[in-house]
């Protein structure tokens, strides 16, 4: 975290000085990659430093602007120089699915942080998830452990493929154990 002011106490005063500097925006997003259910309320959250205070804004994949309505529920709270904002969308569906970017602007420059959102459909008593014969983890994958990159998409298919049939290895293997112990 940037430190954009220092305390500065007179030698011969009860007078306490802030010095604030000037500060590019830090963004950090929170999540930089989401999974959720079709039907719920996703809330997307981002963290901000800056010294002049900044301009926050949220965009959707990259270039819509959100504003705050019956879709998006849009707030922002300041502490000083640290600013915490949170995006919900409500209803969550197809169309809500992709980037979403936390911008911050002020006279120093703009900065962006960038989050992932992608939809879950189905998860099974392993904690994966399954959608379209691919699986990927609950806690969710890079654009490439996705698929978006092709020399790691026959990864993903091999992993994929020994996932399901797992429950066969695990029983193939119980019975050969069990066939060598009574022997």
């Amino acid at each position: 975290m940037t430190e954009v002011f220092f305390r500065f106490q007179a030698e011969y005063s009860n007078k306490t000085y802030l010095i604030f500097f000037p500060v590019l925006p830090n963004v950090q997003a929170l999540n930089q990659l989401l999974g959720a259910p079709l039907g719920t309320n996703v809330t997307l959250e981002c963290y901000v430093e800056a010294h002049p205070n900044p301009v926050n804004y949220w965009c959707k994949n990259p270039n819509i602007m959100l504003l705050d309505g019956l879709k998006y529920v849009i707030e922002e709270k300041r502490e000083g120089y640290k600013v915490s904002m949170r995006l919900t969308i409500k209803g969550f569906n197809e169309n809500d699915v992709g980037s979403y970017s936390c911008i911050s602007s002020n006279s120093l420059g703009k900065v962006e942080g960038v989050s992932r959102l992608y939809k879950i459909t189905d998860v099974n008593r392993h904690g994966l998830v399954r959608e379209s014969h691919r699986i990927s983890m609950l806690a969710g994958l890079s654009d490439a452990a996705r698929g978006s990159g092709s020399k790691n998409m026959n990864n993903i298919d091999c992993i994929s493929k020994f996932l399901q049939n797992f429950n066969f290895f695990n029983i193939f293997i119980m019975s050969l154990v069990t066939f060598i112990l009574k022997r």
